[in-house]
């Protein structure tokens, strides 16, 4: 009797154990893709407007959070959602590109969020010639 007693308790928390890992899983967590990963301005001109958008979903079934976004050189600005994107939505990050530089663009944006996937690496790249 004394070791029902003891069993039963027992059978309970391990049943509330499993119950809680598999509602951590990665099926249940946000998903992060992009429409493209590279972005080609192709060749443009001395101080021409060189902004891009890079649009994503969340494919998953959590809120999708970008926590950090951070380019490979200070000629390159990222604006992205600060707020939650839910499931199924969709949001933009818009990178500017300061083209009074001449030269060959060749840059990484990369983008720290709370999805499955953790990082994604978002590539600029092209050429600036004279005006």
């Amino acid at each position: 009797m004394k070791k029902i007693i003891l069993i039963i308790p027992l059978v309970f928390m391990i049943g509330f154990i499993s119950m809680a890992q598999s509602s951590h899983d990665g099926a249940s967590a946000a998903s992060i893709k992009f429409d493209k990963e590279v972005y080609d301005y192709g060749t443009i001109k001395q101080y021409a407007d060189a902004s891009c958008q890079f649009t994503f979903k969340n494919n998953g079934n959590e809120p999708l959070v970008i926590t950090k976004v951070i380019t490979s050189c200070g000629c390159t600005v990222p604006d992205y959602p600060k707020s939650p994107i839910m499931p199924g939505q969709e949001g933009q990050i818009q990178v500017t590109y300061d083209s009074s530089k001449l030269g060959s663009i060749n840059n990484q944006i990369v983008v720290r969020t709370n999805a499955e996937e953790g990082t994604v690496i978002l590539k600029i790249k092209g050429k600036v010639v004279r005006k």
